[in-house]
């Protein structure tokens, strides 16, 4: 990413540039960035766009191949065009020989590093993959962010705040700037307004329920439930998330006993790592069996609800009645 702002700054750019990746808030960012550096927004003359799977390849060839009108630069942005799984062999041979004044913009969700296409945009140009970033590099961009619009978080609120939202950076732009209004006149942001702007994911409250659970609040446990229902959640879909959950906390444990890292246990469980510490403080309460039943237990409700014995938001209830119940 630094290459790419270098680039930008130095208005020295390559013929290609590839994004691709599951951080599409980055992603898109890049994307303008790069855009309106390469071609001024109004510039419609030399500016050229396509999507998707019928991407007329020999317009984008002819296209480039014509002297841009009145600017330094031609520029072409493709998305999502699939030709980094199935290679558009005329466009891969093309872009060894692109004109020194035309540039490439792909933007693709996945790539084959052994296809052709991707081999040609590597040798010519610049490849980036924007993945998800990690607990604590977003712990420091919403720091950043937050200091850019003048306000402080301390450490500890900015890793509450990501749990309470996820580690997706476009959801979690849109919840910073919700505290920046709710904080308008404030030099910082508390736990209190994450509380009182921020919106939980469902799965936290799954993940809340469980540990209420296994903490025998039965009362507690309820109300979330109640609440996950006021929301709108299906039972059938909240039963889905438990047996979701109960069956992370029995993996994560048998992992744990085989002396396998924290780091190692949410690769397995394909989890943040942050996320595996909270598995671990609930699943510590149980004993591996206990697990087990428990997930049977998911599975009986959710068959009771199948074959017409339980009304699906009965039966939910009943399960979590059941072990949360203290002599259980």
């Amino acid at each position: 990413m630094k290459e790419i702002l270098q680039d930008i700054e130095k208005e020295s750019f390559k013929p290609v540039y590839l994004f691709y990746g599951e951080e599409t808030y980055l992603l898109h960012d890049y994307e303008k960035r790069l855009r309106d550096a390469l071609s001024p927004p109004g510039d419609e003359m030399n500016f050229f766009m396509a999507q998707g799977k019928d991407v007329p390849v020999r317009e984008v060839i002819d296209f480039c191949d014509t002297q841009p009108f009145f600017a330094p630069r031609r520029t072409v942005l493709l998305k999502n065009t699939g030709f980094f799984k199935k290679t558009d062999e005329d466009l891969a041979s093309y872009l060894k020989s692109l004109p020194s004044y035309a540039h490439i913009l792909f933007c693709e969700e996945e790539v084959d590093k052994r296809s052709r296409m991707y081999k040609a945009a590597s040798a010519v140009g610049t490849v980036v993959e924007f993945a998800r970033l990690d607990e604590g590099k977003l712990t420091e961009w919403a720091a950043m962010y937050l200091a850019r619009n003048g306000r402080r978080i301390r450490e500890g609120d900015a890793r509450a705040l990501i749990a309470m939202t996820g580690d997706d950076m476009g959801n979690l732009k849109n919840e910073l700037d919700k505290l920046i209004a709710y904080t308008e006149g404030q030099g910082a942001v508390s736990m209190a307004d994450i509380a009182a702007v921020c919106t939980s994911r469902t799965e936290n409250h799954i993940f809340d329920m469980v540990s209420a659970v296994a903490s025998k609040n039965q009362r507690q446990a309820i109300q979330l439930y109640t609440d996950l229902l006021s929301l709108r959640e299906p039972p059938l879909r909240i039963l889905f998330l438990i047996t979701r959950q109960y069956r992370q906390m029995l993996l994560a444990k048998r992992f744990q006993s085989e002396g396998l890292s924290q780091a190692e246990i949410a690769k397995e469980l394909g989890v943040k790592p942050f996320a595996v510490k909270n598995i671990l403080s609930v699943a510590k309460r149980y004993p591996i069996s206990q697990l087990e039943d428990m997930l049977e237990g998911c599975v009986q409700a959710e068959e009771d609800v199948k074959t017409g014995r339980l009304g699906d938001q009965l039966s939910v209830e009943m399960l979590i009645i059941r072990y949360s119940s203290a002599t259980v």
